[in-house]
């Protein structure tokens, strides 16, 4: 498995979070927990997680990947600092990045549905057009990084299946991670 780094993992999580590669690369190659989302059979998401100790620090880091035929594409990473998780018993990826979307996610709308983090959820919505699906509310216009796979389904009851949907406030996110 070849492990590449995307554009967007370059720009956002190692330039602007201070998120090394190498670091991620550990992450997947010695995860603590790893899961899955199936999108179709060519490719799937996969996410994992790893208690990372740099001392004086200590933070889990998430990784969020997509498997596409032998290579893993890292699209984005995220320290997860201890404050945000104090039941350490359960550190799963999709926990803690449900956990740090809850803190730092701005509320997306699909259809009737407004939250922060959205895990395989089938929702009716109105498909006139397809690009106005997904609403993000961002009211004091700050930066945001998003990460949402959905596929709109026709019928006579048009729904979004939504894998996962968040979108994380990256301004808070950065002071919080103190970058």
């Amino acid at each position: 498995m070849e492990i590449q780094f995307t554009d967007l993992f370059k720009k956002q999580c190692s330039q602007k979070f201070g998120i090394r590669p190498s670091h991620t690369r550990d992450a997947i190659l010695n995860k603590d927990h790893v899961e899955f989302i199936t999108l179709d059979k060519e490719q799937q998401l996969v996410y994992f997680s790893k208690k990372v100790t740099l001392l004086p620090k200590e933070f889990y880091l998430v990784v969020c990947a997509r498997q596409v035929k032998e290579n893993l594409q890292v699209d984005l990473a995220f320290k997860i600092l201890p404050d945000l998780c104090p039941d350490q018993g359960q550190i799963t990826p999709l926990y803690l990045l449900e956990r740090l979307a809850e803190r730092f996610g701005l509320n997306i709308s699909i259809g009737q549905v407004t939250a922060k983090f959205i895990l395989r959820k089938q929702i009716p919505c109105r498909v006139e057009d397809p690009a106005r699906v997904v609403s993000i509310h961002n009211p004091n216009n700050h930066a945001f990084l998003q990460s949402m796979y959905l596929k709109i389904t026709r019928g006579r009851i048009p729904y979004a299946d939504c894998a996962i949907c968040f979108c994380i406030d990256t301004d808070l996110y950065r002071k919080w991670i103190g970058v």
